[in-house]
């Protein structure tokens, strides 16, 4: 099925090539923009205009700017949760 033709705005659009397995490389600033780091899902829709690609949010990853690190942010919550569960505990048990 071919796409429908689109306007194309040339200050938003980068040119790519789809590899004999299929794979396409997304042009750096664009994984920057959206946090698309070595390993991360996305997902691939089928839209009227061709194909809308997105990275898949399976945790807190896409929900915070790409410079934070995740390991971090994710310790840190670990160690809020850990606590918040200590004092319900001690609310339950008053």
């Amino acid at each position: 099925m071919k796409a429908p033709a689109a306007v194309v705005d040339p200050q938003r659009t980068k040119r790519i090539r789809i590899s004999p397995k299929g794979q396409v490389t997304l042009p750096k600033p664009m994984r920057e923009r959206y946090g698309l780091r070595l390993g991360t899902e996305a997902m691939a829709e089928p839209v009227e205009e061709g194909i809308l690609i997105r990275p898949r949010v399976t945790s807190i990853q896409g929900l915070i700017p790409p410079d934070v690190d995740l390991e971090v942010v994710e310790r840190e919550l670990e160690e809020l949760r850990s606590e918040w569960t200590h004092e319900l505990e001690g609310e339950w048990e008053a």
